[in-house]
C-alpha cells in the first residue's frame, strides 16, 4: 500500500506569512488479514510539510504505526 495525502486547511501562522495550513503525508505500508474479520497493518508514515506550534517552523515528521483491527 502506498498512499498520499494533501490538505490546505487554510490556517496562516501568526506573523502573517502563511502557508502553514499546507499538509502533506505520504504512507507506504503492508496489510495483512489471516482470517476475514481481523486485519494487522504496519506502516510507515513521512510528513514533509508537517508544523511544531511550539517554533512556528516546518520539521519533517516522520512515524512507525503499528495496529491490529478486529470486527469492524
Amino acid at each position: 500500500m502506498i498512499r498520499y495525502d494533501k490538505v490546505n486547511t487554510n490556517q496562516d501562522n501568526s506573523n502573517g506569512t502563511g502557508g502553514f495550513g499546507n499538509l502533506e503525508q505520504i504512507s507506504v505500508g503492508l496489510n495483512y488479514r489471516p482470517i476475514e474479520d481481523m486485519a494487522f497493518k504496519i506502516s510507515y508514515q513521512y510528513q514533509p510539510k508537517a508544523y511544531n506550534p511550539n517554533t512556528n517552523e516546518r520539521i519533517h515528521d516522520s512515524a512507525l504505526v503499528i495496529s491490529a483491527a478486529t470486527y469492524f
